[in-house]
């Protein structure tokens, strides 16, 4: 098999877009993105004619980094909103439907919820302008609070309470003597809480599924009005033919959400992206191989030089496990900030054949609702 992964390596809010906000910034990293699959592709064609005959099937990656939809990440209004996400979530299935044999993972999409709802839009149309003006949504604000509480607290051991991490919002100087993300949710229709959410929309074909991110890192710092981010608790892994992938979300890596799954380290290709974590060396030795779309770029270096078990082995795009039978053959630039890496699969090594290009099995789930 040849695995051929596009990777596009850049700090997420380019200069050329960090005026634009809402839905003007999401057409704009969507026309981008858009732009560098076709080149990828292209590349991808290119490459594929000249694979000698003993080649006898192919899987095809394109990777972007952690946050490459955010509205404005450096000015503390990271999320896009509840409608903003449909349109990006609609573009993608587009997209993907263009090149079904095409894996598309365009980096995370950062975005929000209400927790509450507004029935009192409803009731003065009919008569009723002394309705409550909010209401909490109990199914969003419940669903929110276990997640929080639940997988991604005790099996991951993530802080769940902790200001700027979890939650923003009003303080009173106790925070640290009650659980706030729970009353955020609770008294969702006081505070007009919001949830928030990092998800990678994993695409093929005519199916796109969702992984969030579990690993919580400062995720709602310094974000305007109460807002709580609603972590992930499913380990991302899915299967492509008969090639097991699994998926990390930056700090997901650093925390062993795939070490720590039931099923174990098992995948084939692992996959990173973030903003930016280094590949724990320690992590990936059971894949054959690794790939790392980040916005920072690679290189080897150590923690601590003089203690060894703080060794990292950088944001390399590409890593190959020694003996695994794999290796690269080519790697060319597609733009500016996108590299095809062409890599040689041992087959018989890995123990996988030739299949169709479909999503066979998923631990993750698939998006609901594609408008």
């Amino acid at each position: 098999m040849r695995l051929m992964a596009a990777i596009v390596t850049e700090t997420t809010d380019l200069n050329s877009t960090e005026a634009l906000k809402g839905l003007d910034k999401a057409k704009s990293k969507l026309m981008q993105l858009e732009d560098a699959v076709e080149k990828a592709w292209a590349g991808m064609k290119s490459r594929r004619q000249a694979l000698p005959e003993k080649t006898n099937f192919y899987q095809q990656v394109f990777l972007a980094p952690e946050y490459f939809f955010s509205n404005q990440r450096y000015a503390n209004d990271r999320f896009f909103d509840h409608t903003t996400k449909r349109h990006v979530i609609s573009t993608l299935a587009a997209l993907a439907r263009n090149y079904p044999e095409l894996l598309i993972i365009p980096g995370t999409v950062l975005w929000t919820k209400n927790a509450y709802k507004t029935p009192w839009i409803r009731a003065e149309a009919h008569g009723a302008p002394n309705a409550p003006r909010y209401q909490v949504d109990v199914k969003r604000s419940n669903n929110a609070l276990a997640r929080i509480g639940g997988i991604s607290k005790t099996k991951f051991q993530e802080a769940s309470n902790t200001p700027g991490w979890s939650h923003q919002g009003p303080y009173d100087g106790q925070e640290s003597s009650y659980n706030l993300p729970y009353w955020y949710l609770k008294e969702a229709d006081k505070h007009q809480t919001r949830i928030a959410q990092n998800v990678a929309y994993v695409c093929l074909g005519d199916k796109i599924l969702k992984y969030a991110k579990v690993g919580n890192f400062q995720e709602v710092e310094g974000e305007s009005g109460t807002i709580v981010f609603a972590p992930g608790n499913i380990e991302g892994k899915f299967t492509i033919g008969t090639v097991k992938y699994s998926i990390e979300i930056c700090r997901d890596h650093l925390i062993g959400v795939i070490d720590k799954s039931a099923t174990g380290n098992d995948a084939h290709v692992r996959i990173i992206v973030s903003s930016y974590i280094d590949n724990e060396k320690a992590s990936i030795m059971n894949n054959a191989i690794v790939l790392h779309a980040s916005t920072e770029k690679h290189g080897e270096y150590r923690t601590n030089p003089s203690d060894n078990s703080l060794f990292r082995v950088g944001t390399d795009p590409v890593r190959i496990k020694k003996d695994s039978g794999c290796k690269l053959i080519a790697f060319k630039d597609v733009t500016s900030t996108c590299r095809l890496y062409d890599i040689e699969v041992d087959d018989k090594t890995l123990g996988i054949g030739k299949a169709p290009i479909k999503f066979t099995s998923s631990v993750i789930s698939p998006v609901q609702h594609v408008h």
